[in-house]
């Protein structure tokens, strides 16, 4: 497993940044986020809101919790590895420059669908 993306959060609010993962099967998943807790920073899988109850609900989850945990921890260290020296998330010219997942899907000869997306939309 690998990030292969991050996003700032651009609000105020306990989101830090939004990231994308690749597993080692090639399954890539959006929608993980880096949280700023009272006790320090954690991950929260990709969810939706229920908008009768307004309760989220994961749309990404793992059987098995050791598991869970596991790849929870994983993705939290690579993101602090990834931080610059001053704690901030990468830049947004920094995040092109390391992933480049537009020219990745271009040499793997792999197009996008949704013509009406740009690749920075993910």
């Amino acid at each position: 497993m690998k990030i292969i993306d991050i996003r700032q959060a651009n609000f105020d609010g306990k989101i830090e940044a939004f990231l994308k993962i690749e597993t080692q099967e090639g399954f890539t998943i959006s929608g993980f986020k880096i949280i700023k807790g009272d006790k320090g920073r954690f991950v929260g899988w990709p969810s939706q809101k229920n908008d009768k109850t307004g309760d989220y609900f994961k749309t990404v989850g793992m059987e098995d919790k050791n598991d869970y945990f596991a790849m929870s921890d994983e993705i939290k260290n690579q993101y602090l590895q990834m931080l610059d020296t001053n704690g901030a998330a990468p830049s947004p010219s920094a995040r092109k420059d390391s992933y480049k997942i537009k020219q990745q899907a271009e040499q793997k000869g792999m197009e996008r669908s949704d013509s009406n997306m740009d690749w920075d939309d993910f």
